[in-house]
């Protein structure tokens, strides 16, 4: 249709421009088929000028212009335009007075209708079948049915369009039987109804659920035509008679009626809800030759059916082959990937929507909320909450219930309650949403409670929310509440339901009621994969053979096991026969195509291999999972190694998991510490301490008890009592048992005795285990007569029958005292069937005293009980041998050599270090000996490499030249010609040799942000510690990068030169062997950014020199180019490192990628937690590193760059460029934050270290307990921006700080006096008015000190320190106070050198001086250093050892009052 339209619209401006050449004049026929033809077009422009230059305008010219009006929807033009023409003295016509009745109805003005109702009548054009239809329809859509009626009831012969506005009016009041009675009169009246006559009465019955009336009528419709078969059919889809739709959909196709968009988007949706994929492919195919496919309303459609029959990928094809999409498509693809749990994809789905510039909906929300609950991400779901409420999309109900599923899921309860206290008006979703939220969170009375004011508030329970309360009582156990449940569930008529009939089988079977589950299961007329699920993991642990046929029962009714089918099976495979059927069970979900990767089926039939000994292929099975398996699974794998007493590889498989950067959670440090207490590691299990430590895992009672054991089986016994020391709760038996065995079997007998009582003491009931290690204990003292107390105290008081293993040790009490009548005695009487552990006990004491008669008997009791057991054999032959009955030895030895009994060698294991590397062997008895195995090592290793770190060499010539960073021509400082200057590139402890040659007409330093300079202030290249150098000549800086990684910049750091640029980035990267906590990028960029300055540094400096402030900055660089003059080019679907620092002069600044997230990773030599940013805001000499993931279509996208904290805001971009694109930018670049404080202190917070990476050394970052360190001084350091003698300065506890003649450090190593004073600046505001001064403050080597730094003024701060990093552990608004500590992070807060103050609000740090010199402590604001907001602390020890500082440099230069020194 618009083809014709512009088609006509053209051919009637060729007509019209050739009609003006050849000079014909606008008569009445010409005129007014240009202008009709115009009207009819829509080009209103030509349509006026026509009608003005119409010699004589007749009823047909006034028409034409009225319904152009009319169409174009200037209602109140029509009624002018008719006034206008009845003026003029043109008599209306029929036409024209349906045209203003028109406008007339839809502007609802039925007093100016009825006076055009009066001239119909005047006029006698009232018969006409226009006007009577027109006059009809006005009454109706002025909602006058009265005079509409009275209108029609008026006519004779009423037209059939007055027939058909009568029957439309009474449909839309919902009178359907008047309607209908009316059309019967048309029917007797003779008047045949039209399509729409028909289609109006199909509508409302269709509408109004009264379809077989609809389909007599339908029937009644003479060769119904597309629009007709459309109703009828997506009126049986919506009313769920998807069947019926399908059928009228064939019965279409057979009358050779064209499908519309319509009736395919119908049909579909039909097909969608009974999952019939393959008749749904049919239709599919026939919207492709109709060409229809790629229609937004069919392709929803099409999606939606490919997401309910789990065929995501068809529907993405779908989704990307619709090249127009609008919101109702994006949210079919976000809604069908919510629907199947692909969470991830809904995330992935939903950004790409928002940068194609669509907004979300209440349905865009909903399935967004759903993935991030999905994934438990409150951070993206807190987010979009931020945004749900500037978009007033909070009050809506189906977003209010999403927004409380959300929380829920994400484990934040509190959220999510406070969400659903605020919604007003309820449903059933909003109930069941909390209640389910309670009960996965392990609040099962909260959700009872919930549940009662449900039905309290009148809400009924539906079938989601019994299923959800019945799943708590399962939970719980709780039979007396499920039984409640179920009668409920009978009254509502739920309980054979689906949902509800599976939560009953469920409950009933974790209650251990099988029987009542199945009679539920048997009464169910429609049942799940989960009903049988749940009846199946009831029945396998009593009968696997009942539950087999359940299985079979499951294929036979068309059912796909799960994996939970699987695992189930899996887990009953408990006795040794059952192998055989556990590998079949393997071999079928391989043949169903079922993953396994590393949920509950994978570790399912990783347990089976593991519970039948079957190590290796269970090491097969894990190697066969993906490369990044979850912490479960690794746990899964080093439990089952335990439990088959492969220790050593449970250890292996640990060191595997960390170096896969697997954080272990409870369960694994219980197992792993269980292996290096057999394997008796007492130097892996302290690195494990440490870890567990560091993640926090230190109040878990289970890992307590394991380190307890740990420590005791490696005879670590004060370690081991340690940690029960540290336990803040002692109220579980099982910590008792931990230090008491763990004592006993050290033989520290009185501890023990005296723990025990404490114990009693404690109200702690013993148990068997208990008495177990307390009569070890007297067994290992030889307390005979304690242990019988004991055992009597067991048997007589607390009623724990004995166990063998409790009687062996009163046996082993008797044999060391040589009572071995009574032993023998006791065994007599014992009241059941001594086992092997008797005996051998028993066995043990005969051979200690050489009782052969007695241990005859002994052995022959043990031999008969285990008879390939080998130490009955070697026992007995002890004793023979004592008494010299070498005879007896040898017959002993021949019956082991003849039953083929083996002895098995002793062996211990030694530890072979050498330099920084060890290994570890297990010597043989009668194998290896020491020298032998060194030699293996050597062979092994070989040598190990000597040597010095390597050394890295640059030369440098820094010189003024032009640059045009802005387009504006200015001075810069060049090095090597580049601005900026060339990379540094190093790996941790690289020694680097800078030789600088400076080629300006004045002195120059170089400084290096964040390079800590160890031992070696006089490499730091700042005024205090460096005399300049001099023009035309060089200085060679000669620094380590030691113990350091990360990302930092050197800079000019005299006379204002970094202004005019000069500086440069500095890249540390990780020794090869040290673990870095992500995969290497592949590739790395360094974004150096600041704000910019036309003006020369000269200009800046002598402005400055006057005591003025500097003007505002005139624009932003990114790596010394203004807008897209600097390009990144990436490959799609890699990772790439992005290193930015902000070395601007003045302001605060934030980074941001269109399109692309920021994964933080690491800051000024830090690893933190990895969190996830859209934009980061870097201040004034901070540096970060993030990972950006190419993970977006083929195209250019911005790099952008804003500044900070001002109404004004400064902005340039660069390019993030595809190698595989050919589309540049376009549009303006993504905003980002302007003014705004909250938002970047919450990120702030939000930064923190990641205690278990490896920093530049091996061991985790979180190794050193800051927050347990004691404070020895407190420092509160306040900025002020006085003015001095009329001028501008800027303060720091009041004193401004001015050069002296001689750098400090020189004057300090040289003994020079009235440089500075030390204690020239206090360490706390004094109010005072400012002076100048050459401000040092003094400090002592290894002292940890607090620093607050406070702002009170409205603009924010960036403080530096040379020479050490700090821990940033708080940070707020107002006036910090002692008080203020315990709000500290005193755990995980970052370490960095540069640390941002907003305005009135303080930051406090903990800083650990554990580096001797004189360093820079200074304000990052070029302006305020320069002008005096900067001080020097001297670190000093009184050692003079080169172990705390290194000696003044040989080439180091000499100025002032140093010269000659």
């Amino acid at each position: 249709m618009p083809h014709r339209i512009s088609h006509a619209l053209r051919t009637c401006r060729v007509i019209h421009g050739r009609s003006l050449r050849l000079g014909f004049p606008l008569d009445e026929q010409l005129g007014n088929a240009l202008l009709d033809l115009y009207a009819k077009c829509g080009y209103s422009r030509y349509s006026v000028s026509v009608f003005q230059r119409l010699e004589n305008r007749d009823v047909q010219s006034w028409n034409s212009f009225m319904s152009m009006h009319l169409r174009s929807g200037m209602l109140d033009e029509v009624g002018k335009l008719f006034r206008s023409m009845q003026i003029s003295g043109v008599m209306p016509n029929p036409f024209s007075y349906a045209i203003v009745l028109a406008a007339c109805g839809k502007l609802k003005l039925i007093h100016f209708g009825k006076q055009v109702h009066c001239d119909v009548i005047k006029t006698g054009c009232l018969l006409h079948s226009f006007c009577e239809g027109s006059l009809t329809d006005m009454y109706v859509k002025c909602d006058s049915l009265v005079d509409a009626k009275r209108m029609f009831d008026q006519l004779e012969s009423p037209s059939l369009v007055s027939w058909t506005v009568m029957i439309a009016a009474y449909v839309q009041i919902g009178l359907l039987d008047e309607a209908l009675e009316v059309f019967e009169k048309m029917l007797k009246f003779g008047c045949v109804p039209d399509h729409v006559a028909f289609m109006t009465m199909i509508s409302a019955f269709m509408n109004d659920g009264r379809l077989n009336e609809a389909r007599d009528l339908f029937s009644q419709m003479p060769c119904p035509n597309s629009l007709s078969w459309n109703v009828m059919i997506s009126g049986h889809a919506k009313k769920g008679y998807e069947v019926e739709a399908i059928q009228l959909f064939l019965n279409m196709r057979k009358a050779g009626v064209p499908s519309t968009r319509s009736t395919l988007g119908s049909v579909i949706s039909a097909i969608a809800c009974l999952k019939a994929l393959d008749v749904g492919m049919s239709v599919h195919a026939q919207a492709i030759k109709q060409g229809l496919d790629r229609n937004v309303y069919v392709g929803s459609s099409l999606i939606n059916l490919c997401a309910k029959c789990q065929k995501l990928d068809s529907a993405r094809q779908v989704f990307d082959s619709i090249d127009e999409r609008n919101i109702v498509l994006w949210n079919a693809m976000l809604g069908g990937y919510a629907q199947n749990g692909f969470a991830r994809e809904v995330v992935e789905l939903f950004i790409k929507m928002r940068d194609s510039g669509f907004h979300a909906d209440e349905f865009t929300y909903t399935s967004i909320l759903s993935a991030c609950g999905g994934l438990e991400r409150k951070d993206l779901g807190s987010q979009l909450h931020c945004v749900i409420i500037k978009t007033n999309f909070e009050s809506n109900l189906f977003v209010a219930n999403a927004l409380v599923d959300m929380y829920a899921k994400s484990r934040s309860l509190v959220e999510a309650r406070k969400l659903f206290d605020r919604i007003n008006n309820r449903d059933h979703v909003s109930w069941n949403a909390i209640i389910v939220g309670y009960v996965q969170g392990e609040g099962e009375d909260e959700a009872f409670d919930l549940f009662q004011r449900m039905m309290s508030h009148g809400t009924m329970a539906d079938e989601v929310s019994i299923a959800s309360i019945l799943s708590a009582c399962a939970n719980l156990k709780d039979l007396d509440k499920g039984r409640q449940i179920h009668c409920l569930s009978v009254k509502r008529g739920l309980s054979t339901s689906l949902y509800a009939g599976s939560s009953l089988i469920d409950m009933y079977v974790k209650c251990g009621i099988i029987e009542v589950a199945s009679e539920i299961f048997n009464r169910m007329s429609k049942f799940s994969v989960i009903s049988l699920n749940a009846l199946i993991s009831g029945i396998a642990q009593y009968n696997l053979e009942e539950a087999l046929n359940l299985y079979k029962l499951l294929l036979l009714k068309g059912l796909y096991p799960s994996d939970i089918t699987f695992a189930n099976l899996l887990d009953a495979c408990r006795e040794p026969f059952h192998l055989s059927l556990g590998r079949q069970i393997h071999c079928h979900v391989m043949k169903q195509g079922i993953l396994y990767n590393d949920g509950i089926l994978g570790v399912s039939l990783l347990c089976m291999y593991m519970d039948f000994l079957k190590t290796e292929d269970a090491s097969k099975l894990f190697r066969e999972f993906p490369k990044e398996k979850s912490v479960v699974l690794w746990t899964s794998m080093i439990s089952g190694l335990n439990q088959n007493g492969s220790h050593e590889e449970a250890l292996q498989f640990y060191q595997e998991m960390r170096i896969s950067d697997i954080m272990p959670d409870q369960a694994t440090f219980a197992s792993i510490l269980k292996a290096c207490s057999v394997s008796t590691s007492l130097r892996d299990g302290t690195g494990i301490h440490s870890l567990i430590v560091l993640t926090g895992y230190n109040s878990d009672i289970l890992v307590n008890c394991a380190l307890i054991d740990m420590y005791a089986k490696c005879g670590d016994v004060k370690s081991s009592m340690q940690v029960f020391a540290e336990l803040e709760h002692r109220r579980d038996v099982v910590a008792w048992n931990s230090v008491i065995v763990g004592l006993a079997k050290n033989g520290y007998v009185d501890e023990v005795l005296k723990l025990f009582d404490e114990m009693l003491l404690s109200s702690i009931n013993p148990d068997d285990v208990t008495f177990l290690g307390i009569l070890g204990a007297c067994s290992h003292g030889g307390k005979l007569s304690e242990g019988r107390h004991f055992y009597n105290m067991m048997v007589q008081e607390f009623n724990i029958l004995p166990r063998n293993d409790h009687c062996a040790c009163l046996i082993d009490l008797y044999g060391r005292q040589g009572l071995l009548k009574e032993a023998q005695g006791f065994i007599e009487n014992l009241g059941f069937e001594p086992d092997s552990k008797i005996w051998a006990s028993f066995l043990g004491a005969c051979r200690l005293h050489g009782d052969d008669d007695r241990g005859r008997i002994a052995a022959e009791r043990l031999i008969k009980l285990d008879p390939h057991n080998s130490s009955a054999y070697v026992l007995l032959s002890s004793i023979h041998a004592s008494s010299g009955n070498w005879g007896e030895v040898d017959v002993l030895r021949k019956q082991m050599r003849e039953k083929g009994v083996p002895k098995f060698p002793g062996s211990s294991w030694i530890i072979l270090s050498l330099g920084c590397k060890a290994m570890l062997f297990r010597v043989m008895g009668g194998g290896y000996d020491v020298c032998r195995i060194a030699r293996i090592y050597y062979l092994t290793w070989g040598r190990w490499p000597k040597g010095e770190d390597p050394y890295r060499y640059y030369t440098w010539h820094v010189t003024f030249g032009d640059i045009y960073p802005l387009g504006v021509k200015q001075q810069g400082i060049l090095i090597n010609g580049q601005f900026p200057g060339p990379p540094i590139e190093a790996a941790t402890n690289d020694n680097l040799i800078i030789h600088v040659s400076n080629g300006l007409n004045e002195p120059f330093l170089i400084s290096w942000n964040g390079v800590l300079q160890r031992r070696n202030s006089w490499q730091d290249g700042v005024y205090g510690t460096n005399c300049p150098i001099p023009p035309g000549q060089n200085f060679t800086y000669i620094l380590q990068v030691k113990d350091q990684i990360g990302s930092f910049f050197y800079f000019p750091s005299l006379a204002f030169h970094k202004a005019a640029g000069g500086y440069g980035g500095i890249r540390i990267d990780s020794r090869p062997l040290i673990p870095v906590p992500f995969p290497p990028p592949d590739g790395d960029f360094t974004i150096l950014a600041g704000d910019w300055f036309n003006k020369n540094h000269t200009d800046l400096k002598a402005i400055l020199d006057s005591g003025s402030n500097l003007p505002f900055p005139d624009g932003v660089l990114i790596n010394g180019h203004g807008s897209n003059g600097f390009t990144c080019t990436v490959d799609q679907g890699k990772t790439y490192r992005f290193r930015i620092s902000n070395v601007g002069i003045a302001m605060s600044i934030n980074f941001r990628i269109q399109g692309h997230d920021l994964l933080l990773v690491e800051t000024e030599g830090v690893h933190t937690l990895q969190n996830t940013y859209t934009s980061l805001d870097i201040h004034l000499g901070q540096s970060y590193s993030v990972l950006v993931k190419a993970d977006q279509i083929p195209k250019d996208y911005y790099i952008v760059v804003s500044t900070r904290f001002f109404s004004q805001v400064l902005t340039t971009t660069s390019i993030l460029h595809y190698s595989n694109s050919n589309v540049g930018v376009y549009g303006a670049p993504p905003a980002g934050p302007t003014t705004e404080i909250a938002r970047s202190v919450e990120q702030a917070r939000s930064i923190r270290q990641n205690l278990t990476a490896s920093g530049p050394r091996p061991n985790p970052q979180g190794s050193y307990h800051y927050g347990m360190v004691n404070i020895t001084r407190t420092i509160r350091l306040s900025n002020s921006a006085p003015l001095i003698g009329g001028k501008q300065r800027y303060a720091v506890n009041s004193v401004s700080f001015i050069k002296a003649d001689t750098p400090l450090k020189l004057a300090d190593h040289f003994n020079i006096p009235g440089v500075f004073t030390l204690g020239s600046i206090p360490d706390n505001p004094t109010g005072a008015p400012a002076y100048l001064q050459t401000s040092v403050m003094a400090a002592d080597f290894r002292a940890f000190v607090e620093i607050i730094f406070e702002n009170p003024e409205d603009w924010e701060q960036s403080w530096h320190t040379d020479g050490h990093i700090f821990f940033v552990v708080g940070m707020d608004g107002g006036q910090w106070s002692a008080g203020r500590r315990s709000s500290y992070n005193l755990r995980d807060a970052v370490s960095r050198c540069t640390v941002q103050v907003y305005p009135k609000s303080w930051t406090a740090v903990y800083m650990p001086l554990d580096n001797v010199g004189m360093w820079n402590i200074r304000s990052e604001n070029w302006a305020r250093q320069y002008l005096g907001q900067q001080f020097y602390l001297r670190v000093y020890s009184p050692a003079h050892s080169v172990r705390d500082e290194y000696p003044i440099p040989k080439n180091a230069l000499r100025c002032g009052r140093a010269t000659g020194h």
